[in-house]
């Protein structure tokens, strides 16, 4: 699996999170924010094509970022007080969703 080609092709080509790379090479703090939505993209891809260990994999990985981000991490200590608010409540909810959404995904590869 090649990121960067990935990113390249056709579907994904004009996504805003398609700078992904360059916002990681300029320092650009929320390059982990276009990972998160090239993840969530990908995801949604494999579950349209019915490629559902696939989407869990994909899934997984955004799951471990986001509580990579909430718990794990210094990252949030970049923003403001203010703004790591904003994206601590982001990140919850969304952290919230791709749970379910395993469980969805888990509960439709067993039945």
């Amino acid at each position: 699996f090649d990121l960067e080609d990935v990113l390249q092709s056709r579907t994904y080509r004009y996504q805003n999170f398609s700078q992904l790379f360059e916002d990681y090479a300029n320092k650009e703090n929320l390059w982990i924010f276009s990972y998160l939505s090239f993840l969530d993209a990908l995801i949604q891809n494999c579950i349209k094509h019915n490629e559902l260990v696939k989407a869990i994999e994909f899934n997984n990985i955004y799951i471990a970022v986001e509580e990579w981000m909430l718990e794990g991490s210094d990252f949030l200590q970049k923003f403001s007080h203010e703004k790591k608010l904003t994206i601590i409540k982001k990140a919850e909810d969304q952290l919230a969703k791709a749970k379910a959404k395993y469980e969805a995904l888990s509960l439709k590869m067993d039945g």
